[in-house]
């Protein structure tokens, strides 16, 4: 070797390779430290094994700085840091403790797998889509058929998880399915975005490649787990597991199959049988770390109180994976209060969409909506991938008085024109702006779609019908009663109607207030007392009362904020005797009809 060859990038890119492959990551890093080399010093193949060594140190921020450093040249001279490239990327918009998961393989769970959405991520994860797409065609190029397609898959399971591309990534996906070569790797993929498929002829060839490879066939096994999952119960889907065991251990990851069989078991109530296959894997030899993980997840159903088991664990540990049970649970049982705390730690950690989404529901069940305000003025971009966000978006404007900005941007929304709270927020809108002409026809659409609303709406569809003067009150009223004969919520509306309506008189009428009261508790609806005790209330109502009119008068109390104090409804604090009063000749008998105003403000000159 010529002297002036050892210092070449090539020479100092092999040193440092030799240096990684014998003393590992930590040590090479320390070695060019003193060499004093810089990233720029070495050749596209050294470029590359100091990238990997972050990635193996958990530098992300710095394998990012580096891959933003590449030129075409290096790109062209090691087709691999295309890959590389896309995940320094991709990881940029995982939370920490899963990246490592997605440097491995695309995710199974490849449609609920939390990936960022605000502007900064989004726009990290189409660069990894570009990088893999450049990464598919250069080493295709170079024969290398199974490098190709992986990172054709991820480049697809971006696009379906991008809100811009996702249409065009299912019709390419939808597309493949009809492509032996395609059809089983990407089943999965098909199964959670939505892809109809005939799943008895999806077994047959699975059963076809499995024979004709010997059971050698990676893409068999993967596309007999996704099967596996679309089984009729959690039972169905560990006996199916169970059968096909040796299929899916030669080719896939022991653990994830052992953490979902076990669950399934404990799903289907069989926590013994989760046991008996814990003690099997045991004696196989399962890792001290797996053996702990599954042992809590079967004790966990014994567990009077799992959600304080989750809490202490997360608290103690702060592992993502019990942040996100312990908010699922949460979830589940509908407890919003706890849910907004730690709802909001998991979106922090994630910036996913579906955890934005959970922490939005979570601040309006809870009447947080300044809060609710302010996390959606601070990811506006969250707004066009989510329907339901674009929607309490519109919810928000409409409390703060932005009525026709509220309006606006509930004509955005993609979903069904017939979802209960886009309907619910429509008929709001109209009330408080006085847009009443687009009420009858609102009301003769409910009408029309009767059969496919519950009690509740029907009563929200009659109490607007009163204001109408409809002849279909009754008929609603009847429906929603006949539905939910049990719901004293449902019976006390309905008797409110009916004395509105002046058809209280009759014996069914009575009997709803009477069976409300008997279904009451403590909290009500309806409340037993003597008429002392009303007696002794009414003077606090009363003040309550004027003291919140007062407030709408002097502009400082918007009358939705009424009717929520009042314990009433828009339709009738505010519609009713703006209809009532052009019948009502004497102007002394009509009523005050409040509306939504700003107060001016005073300016001293």
């Amino acid at each position: 070797m010529k002297p002036w060859e050892i210092d070449s990038p090539g020479s100092r890119s092999a040193a440092f390779s030799i240096v990684t492959h014998y003393k590992g990551a930590a040590a090479a890093a320390d070695w060019l430290l003193t060499a004093h080399l810089q990233f720029s010093e070495l050749d596209a193949d050294g470029k590359f094994v100091l990238i990997k060594n972050l990635f193996d140190l958990g530098q992300w921020e710095k394998a990012l700085d580096h891959v933003n450093a590449l030129h075409e040249d290096d790109f062209q001279q090691s087709p691999v840091l295309l890959h590389v490239g896309a995940m320094a990327n991709l990881v940029q918009a995982i939370p920490e403790e899963l990246r490592s998961v997605v440097l491995q393989q695309m995710p199974f769970e490849a449609g609920s797998f939390p990936l960022a959405g605000d502007a900064t991520s989004l726009t990290h994860r189409r660069k990894a889509q570009e990088l893999m797409r450049k990464s598919a065609l250069a080493t295709r190029q170079l024969a290398c058929a199974e490098v190709a397609n992986a990172a054709d898959d991820y480049a697809l399971w971006l696009e379906l998880r991008d809100p811009e591309l996702h249409c065009e990534g299912r019709e390419k996906l939808k597309k493949s399915m009809r492509e032996p070569r395609h059809s089983l790797r990407r089943l999965h993929l098909a199964l959670q975005f939505g892809i109809e498929l005939d799943l008895v002829e999806v077994e047959r060839e699975i059963d076809r490649q499995t024979a004709l490879s010997s059971g050698k066939s990676r893409d068999a096994a993967l596309a007999r787990f996704s099967l596996a999952l679309t089984q009729k119960s959690p039972k169905e889907v560990a006996a199916y597991i169970d059968r096909h065991r040796a299929q899916l251990y030669d080719h896939l990851d022991r653990r994830s199959i052992n953490l979902i069989e076990i669950n399934m078991l404990i799903s289907a109530g069989l926590p013994e049988e989760g046991e008996k296959r814990l003690g099997i894997l045991m004696e196989q030899g399962l890792a001290g770390t797996e053996q702990a993980e599954l042992r809590r997840m079967i004790a966990a159903t014994a567990e009077a109180d799992p959600i304080h088991r989750l809490r202490e664990e997360f608290e103690r540990e702060g592992h993502i994976g019990a942040l996100v049970s312990l908010v699922q649970l949460l979830d589940e049982r509908g407890e919003p209060s706890q849910l907004g705390h730690f709802a909001r730690l998991l979106f922090e950690r994630t910036k996913a969409v579906k955890d934005c989404e959970r922490l939005a529901r979570a601040l309006g069940a809870s009447s947080r909506h300044a809060e609710l305000d302010t996390l959606l003025r601070k990811y506006p971009e969250f707004l066009k991938q989510s329907d339901n966000l674009q929607l309490f978006w519109s919810w928000c404007l409409y409390r703060n008085g932005s009525l026709a900005e509220s309006e606006a941007e509930l004509n955005k929304l993609r979903m069904n024109v017939d979802d209960p709270n886009r309907r619910a927020l429509a008929v709001q809108l109209a009330i408080a702006s006085g847009q009443w002409e687009t009420l009858l026809p609102f009301f003769e659409q409910e009408w029309a779609n009767r059969e496919k609303r519950n009690a509740a709406e029907m009563i929200k569809a009659a109490q607007l019908g009163i204001s109408l003067a409809s002849p279909r009150v009754k008929d609603l009223v009847q429906r929603a009663v006949a539905m939910e004969p049990n719901n004293p919520n449902i019976l006390v509306w309905a008797y409110s109607i009916a004395t509105t309506a002046g058809w209280e008189d009759s014996e069914e009428v009575s009997l709803w207030l009477q069976r409300a009261a008997d279904l009451s508790d403590e909290t009500g609806p309806v409340q037993k007392g003597s008429l002392k005790e009303l007696l002794e209330r009414a003077p606090e109502w009363n003040r309550r009362e004027a003291e919140t009119w007062r407030e709408v008068r002097e502009g400082n109390l918007p009358i939705f904020g009424a009717a929520d104090i009042l314990n009433s409804s828009l339709i009738k604090l505010f519609l009713l005797p703006a209809f009532a009063n052009p019948s009502e000749p004497d102007i002394r008998k009509q009523c005050s009809c409040a509306r939504l105003q700003r107060v001016a403000t005073i300016i001293d000159l």
